[in-house]
């Protein structure tokens, strides 16, 4: 039979397919693509350089040489390792990502006329070199050097190209699945360490869960840790103020350790050394390696008890051990657990305290329900927040109290009381501080929930240096039909707990507080609407002579014409009266519309304003879909920059929006395009918005009646209108706060704007 035929290109790459999809490291890749690679071109030789998987992402990275199958011939070969910044064919096709072939005798050296110096070494007869690219991003190159001339035919370029790309593929999946081992690996050894650490967390915590003595229940922690760290020593420290405000003294320790050592242990321990130091100003475990505490790894592990440092665990392990993850998470768990039944213990002595103290301060609050009254004969909302501090002072541990109301971006103190110990401190506070970088304030402004702290941290506030003495804090929003109206503070010169009679004492005089000032307040509106009410009916007078004006020259057209009409009528001349019933018709239909614009103007006038934040970009789209029918046939070039957003009445604003671009869509009539600009500009403690066209303008010297009731600038045959939509808009934005303007010339377009309350 004659021989088998030899596998074709597509066969070797139908293989090395195969053999991929079940390639799971990169050795076995590199096997499966350099093989076929030197069998089916019959190379020389077949190289593969790869990025490291540790140098991915770096600045410049390196390949290097990671398989190899073949025969290369004598060293130094001319491919060697390199970085990807260096200019070589391997760099080349990975900034490319286009394969490169040369086929002849002195191709590579012509192309590349440095390599030989840089290498060292020959180059070959013909070679190949393909990037590898994982995702467009560079992995490696495969190359192949023949011993002779090679002419790289099309399938040949398909099948190498083909086959790099497969081999990045596969070293990439290569690679995920390697990581993927690692991480399940360090996944169940973690595992298993926290398991170990469970099982300590729980037998301690049934050891201790009957004891309230710290002594016993040190000893039970020590002896539990002894027996897990085979031939470590720990002994337990609690402050001891008779030797000084750094001195500790032990209180128990394991059975390996004799009081000798102990007490001598006592003098080498301060606040002052790094672990010490450290351990002092976190709640949990410090770990450190030999030499800081003696010549073994140590773990100190604080004890705190209501924001206090009551005590100190100091385990140190066998000679030459230090610790492993395991080691401190068991040691973490047990620490944990040991405070927790000291806080219980504690817990139960105050218990007993707190039962005393409630005696004592029911008789308190009978003060306070007799205070209390007097919110309901004063008015001032100062004097209000006085008497609120009077009543809570004398229920609290010395201190004093603080009212804060936000003024622009800074918090003032409006009414103080109390014992005042620093006076650096209140000079601070009474130049006012800065609400983004004040959480105290801040804090409760936000939520509209009291901020207690136990222990006060100055450093948040910037108060550290002038705010060290005071020891804790209570922060109460006071609220006014809803809203944050300011904030009421108490600090105490000590560390305090606040305890549930305390937050309902702060609690119901703060509401109480607020139900005073609602009521304040409502006489305060109450005033400001009578003086409103005088203001509309002076408005009135005149809204009633511009009307009775205005209104009466339709009606004298009407009864004129209408005279004029049935003469013509008598006489026979029918055309003659109906050109004056014409007249009359036209004169009713403006009363018509002067009477829907009277009642449009006095609707917006009564209507509530609904405010929320409200962006005009959104109001000037609407006001341009308003106004397609308008539009049709126009040709306008629009100018719209970006609108701010502020805090108004969606409805009425939309108003004021679409009557300036109705305006300006209506008096630049004519022009052929016409130009039509909005934009906005920051003003101090306001926003400015204009709408401005190259229309027909108007006459400056009667700017003065543009926002007047049925005032008109122009001829009614040339642009229609009742002249009361700028009255309108007008009135609009004075219910918000701003003013409206305007500015033009006679055929040179006009400017019309208006301003709105900046909200910071």
């Amino acid at each position: 039979m004659p021989d088998a035929a030899p596998p074709t290109l597509l066969e070797h790459l139908q293989s090395v397919t195969e053999q991929l999809a079940a390639a799971r490291t990169p050795s076995a890749v590199y096997d499966i693509v350099l093989t076929p690679a030197l069998s089916a071109l019959g190379a020389l030789a077949a190289m593969i350089l790869q990025i490291g998987a540790e140098l991915l992402g770096s600045a410049d990275p390196a390949l290097q040489i990671m398989a190899v199958r073949g025969d290369l011939g004598t060293l130094p070969h001319i491919w060697q390792e390199t970085t990807l910044s260096d200019v070589r064919p391997t760099t080349d096709v990975l900034r490319t990502g286009r394969a490169l072939y040369f086929e002849g005798g002195g191709d590579l050296s012509t192309a590349y006329p440095d390599l030989e110096v840089q290498t060292g070494a020959v180059p070959p007869v013909a070679t190949a070199v393909l990037p590898m690219l994982l995702d467009g991003q560079p992995l490696g190159v495969l190359l192949l050097d023949f011993r002779e001339p090679h002419h790289f035919t099309p399938d040949e370029r398909l099948f190498l190209e083909t086959l790099s790309a497969q081999c990045a593929v596969a070293l990439g999946r290569a690679q995920a699945q390697q990581f993927l081992e690692q991480q399940v690996r360090l996944r169940t050894r973690a595992l298993e360490e926290q398991s170990a650490a469970l099982d300590a967390f729980v037998k301690f915590t049934e050891a201790a869960g009957t004891q309230t003595d710290v002594a016993d229940l040190a000893q039970q922690a020590l002896t539990l840790l002894s027996q897990r760290f085979s031939g470590s020593s720990g002994v337990f420290y609690r402050p001891d103020n008779q030797m000084g405000p750094q001195a500790w003294r032990a209180q128990r320790w394991t059975p390996d350790l004799e009081e000798s050592q102990v007490r001598l242990g006592e003098r080498a321990l301060a606040a002052t050394l790094p672990t010490l130091s450290e351990a002092a100003k976190r709640p949990w475990a410090t770990f450190s390696g030999p030499g800081e505490l003696g010549q073994r790894a140590c773990a100190v592990y604080p004890l705190w008890i209501t924001a206090q440092l009551s005590g100190l665990l100091i385990l140190h392990l066998a000679p030459q051990q230090d610790w492993t993850e395991q080691g401190k998470l068991l040691l973490s768990s047990v620490g944990r657990s040991f405070n927790l039944a000291l806080e219980r213990a504690q817990l139960t002595a105050r218990l007993s305290r707190q039962n005393t103290e409630l005696e004592a301060r029911s008789v308190m609050l009978e003060r306070f329900a007799l205070l209390a009254r007097d919110f309901a004969f004063e008015t001032d909302p100062y004097l209000l927040v006085g008497k609120a501090q009077d009543i809570v002072l004398p229920l609290l541990p010395r201190g004093a109290a603080a009212y804060y109301e936000l003024d622009g971006g800074t918090w003032r103190i409006k009414v103080q009381s109390g014992q005042r110990v620093n006076e650096d401190l209140w000079t601070v506070l009474n130049a006012g501080l800065p609400y983004a970088r004040t959480p105290v304030l801040s804090v409760p402004w936000q939520t509209r929930q009291p901020y207690y702290q136990d222990v006060y941290d100055p450093a948040p506030d910037q108060l550290s240096g002038p705010a060290a003495h005071v020891g804790a804090s209570a922060s109460m929003p006071v609220l006014v039909g809803g809203q944050p109206y300011g904030v009421f503070v108490v600090g105490l010169h000590e560390a305090h707990h606040w305890s549930r009679l305390d937050r309902a004492v702060l609690g119901t005089v703060t509401h109480s507080l607020s139900l005073a000032l609602e009521r304040a307040q409502s006489a305060a509106t109450l005033r400001q609407r009578t003086q409103a009410l005088e203001a509309a009916n002076e408005e009135l007078e005149g809204f009633t002579y511009s009307v009775s004006h205005d209104l009466r020259t339709p009606v004298r057209h009407v009864a004129g014409f209408t005279t004029l009409a049935r003469r013509a009528l008598k006489s026979g001349q029918s055309e003659k009266a109906e050109r004056y019933f014409d007249i009359v018709e036209q004169a009713a239909e403006r009363m018509n519309a002067l009477v829907d614009a009277m009642l449009d103007l006095s609707r917006t006038s009564r209507q509530a304003m609904t405010l929320e934040v409200v962006d005009l970009n959104a109001l000037l789209a609407q006001a341009q879909d308003a106004l397609s029918p308008d539009l049709a046939g126009r040709q306008i070039d629009w100018q719209l920059s970006r609108l701010p957003s502020v805090l108004g009445d969606r409805a009425t604003l939309q108003q004021v929006m679409t009557n300036l671009l109705s305006n300006a869509v209506k008096f630049s009539r004519g022009r052929e395009p016409a130009h039509i600009e909005v934009w906005a500009q920051p003003r101090p403690g306001e926003w400015a918005v204009f709408v401005k066209d190259d229309g027909a303008g108007f006459n400056a010297t009667y700017q003065h009646k543009l926002f007047g009731m049925f005032q008109r600038l122009h001829r009614a045959d040339e642009f229609e209108g009742a002249g009361v939509g700028l009255a309108t808009a007008r009135r609009i934005v004075a219910r918000h706060g701003g003013q409206m303007f305007a500015e033009s010339e006679v055929d040179r377009g006009a400017t019309f704007g208006f301003t709105l309350p900046r909200q910071e």
